[in-house]
């Protein structure tokens, strides 16, 4: 997400995108898509304050956040979040350092609130000030069997025809009966010497005991 955001739509930074683009925040040009929202601020002339001595680019800051949270949150953004936001967006507007505040300021106030956990949640968030209770730790087996479901995350594609091949033992040699018995197309099958063998025993797939 942060990368969507300073980068737009590329794989800058592990972005979701599929292009890669000159990777330099702000710059928008080689992306597939940008979010396109915009707030620039406009100085009053002069920069004169408010009638209540407000200085403008606070102003400007809090209704940029304001939007941004009813955008993004439904309005449910709290106020100490938005009152944190919105000094991070002001700091960054008075950056004279920065080739362009504005931008910079949005791209920092939207990356704080996809941080917030009014942006991850459809409810109301409470905060209690209290710390957060240690986990208990695991209990100890008493040494009966067990099983567990393991979930391995990999990159890419996954080609599961090739996950978990089944064989069986006939005569000390190994016959590859995954594309015979499940009828599966024999040239998606990879050679038998680039498998890992697992032994199992008392299962049952495609009607066989393996």
């Amino acid at each position: 997400m942060f990368s969507l955001v300073k980068y737009g739509l590329s794989r800058c930074n592990g972005g979701f995108g599929t292009e890669w683009t000159h990777c330099t925040e702000g710059d928008f040009t080689r992306a597939t898509a940008h979010l396109s929202f915009s707030m620039t601020y406009a100085a009053p002339e002069g920069e004169r304050r408010s009638l209540q001595g407000e200085d403008p680019k606070w102003t400007h800051a809090k209704n940029v956040v304001n939007k941004l949270a009813t955008v993004l949150t439904s309005g449910r953004l709290s106020a100490e979040n938005k009152e944190l936001i919105s000094q991070a967006y002001y700091s960054k507007l008075n950056d004279t350092s920065i080739d362009d505040p504005s931008g910079s300021a949005l791209r920092f106030a939207q990356q704080l609130l996809l941080t917030t956990p009014e942006f991850h949640t459809n409810n109301l968030v409470s905060k209690t000030g209290a710390a957060r209770a240690e986990p208990d730790p695991p209990t100890q087996t008493n040494g009966t069997s067990y099983k567990a479901i393991v979930y391995v995350m990999f990159g890419g594609g996954c080609d599961s025809f090739n996950m978990l091949v089944v064989r069986y033992a006939k005569s000390s040699l190994l016959y590859l009966i995954f594309p015979f018995v499940c009828k599966i197309k024999y040239h998606l099958i990879l050679s038998p010497t680039l498998y890992s063998l697992i032994h199992a025993t008392g299962i049952r797939i495609c009607g066989k005991n393996m």
